[in-house]
């Protein structure tokens, strides 16, 4: 017996099985073109320029991002200061979940 009668054989649906499906054939696709070392030394060099250059225009703007972020936080900070002062209520930053606020002595 050959192996495709013995997988019939044994796969058939009358055993519980499915009946095999035809063989996968492949399809070998052209393979692109390989770069040499130094091609690829010469295109990474140039791209490496480009980004360095285009980061160099970009860090005054991040520079004054990461700034603002830092006085934007300490303004929130010290709004929730005041809150709490004032009206006894504690942040919503999740580290006083579950805490009620608090009364302020007047």
């Amino acid at each position: 017996m050959n192996s495709s009668a013995v997988e019939h054989l044994l796969y058939t649906e009358a055993v519980g099985g499915s009946i095999p499906s035809s063989p996968i054939s492949f399809t070998t696709k052209e393979m692109k073109p390989i770069e040499s070392p130094e091609q690829l030394l010469q295109r990474f060099t140039k791209r490496t320029v480009e980004l360095r250059g285009k980061l160099s225009k970009l860090q005054h703007a991040y520079d004054e991002y990461v700034k603002t972020e830092g006085d934007l936080k300490r303004l929130e900070g010290s709004i929730q200061v005041v809150n709490y002062i004032a009206h006894g209520q504690l942040p919503k930053d999740g580290n006083h979940d579950g805490m009620k606020d608090h009364n302020p002595n007047k």
